[in-house]
């Protein structure tokens, strides 16, 4: 990539992921007060005896599971035999948040069932006084693959969860058509890529014009190996290194290591951003 896009791409990265992780802070930290103080969650025991050993308990993080569509979030303690075993807050977009204990049936090393009918609480997102809710669950989440399929009824309207499965094959077609693009300057194409957010900051026609007014010419553009996958917060990412060949005013021409960023985001996957350039 040219060195002015790089540039302003790799502060769009940087936004992005620091808005990302300040919401999921945002949002642990509301979970946790959620919970604490209205599902009652007692460590006492537990930091007792730990002061007893002088040994710090650790207790694992709950899990996120989030629909590859609906943007419906499932935080949820999947860990065995600690008093917040089974708490879970469910998250829907444009109403609110659910909550409570729900059983969990333990079918394998990785698998966890949630199982059970229970009366949680609901929160609006305006805040106020919680309010009582009929809260079902069934369905099955692999925890080694951080994927779930679960059906939630909410005072008998259904909801039903569904994590995106990573397919990286998927993934590296879009790389591919990233590649190929930028090869061809195809820079409107290499735009429609991008993800929402990064679009958001500038437009097609700015976008273009950056990526056509420098003197260095970019030759071509490939993948360099394979791509890997990973799921942080919910959200699935894919980077994928490649090589660009530019060559300069004088004639010459130098191939340089990258990495392209990609997020699935609304059933597809989009590209976020590529790393600077280097030798």
């Amino acid at each position: 990539m040219k060195n002015k896009y790089l540039f302003k791409a790799k502060k769009f990265l940087k936004r992005h992921v620091i808005i990302a992780f300040t919401i999921l802070l945002l949002l642990s930290l509301l979970v946790t007060l959620f919970i604490s103080q209205y599902f009652n969650v007692q460590h006492k025991d537990r930091y007792t005896l730990a002061e007893q050993s002088s040994v710090t308990p650790v207790i694992p993080k709950p899990l996120v599971f989030r629909d590859s569509t609906t943007g419906d979030v499932l935080t949820i303690q999947l860990a065995q035999g600690l008093a917040t075993t089974g708490q879970f807050t469910f998250y829907v977009p444009q109403k609110g948040y659910y909550g409570g204990t729900m059983p969990l049936l333990q079918s394998g090393q990785q698998i966890v069932h949630p199982q059970g009918q229970i009366t949680g609480k609901f929160m609006k997102l305006s805040g106020g006084i919680p309010g009582s809710t009929t809260i079902k669950m069934e369905g099955e989440m692999n925890t080694n693959h951080n994927t779930a399929t679960i059906n939630i009824w909410i005072d008998g309207t259904k909801y039903q969860l569904q994590t995106a499965t990573i397919d990286t094959t998927q993934a590296t077609a879009v790389a591919k058509q990233s590649v190929s693009y930028t090869t061809s300057h195809n820079w409107p194409g290499l735009y429609s890529l991008f993800t929402p957010e990064v679009q958001a900051t500038t437009s097609q026609t700015q976008f273009s014009d950056l990526m056509s007014s420098s003197s260095a010419t970019i030759v071509s553009a490939d993948l360099n190996g394979a791509g890997q996958s990973t799921n942080v917060g919910g959200y699935s990412y894919f980077t994928q290194p490649i090589t660009v060949t530019i060559q300069k005013s004088d004639g010459t021409t130098t191939t340089y290591h990258s990495t392209e960023y990609f997020v699935y985001e609304q059933g597809a996957w989009k590209l976020l951003t590529t790393d600077t350039l280097t030798q």
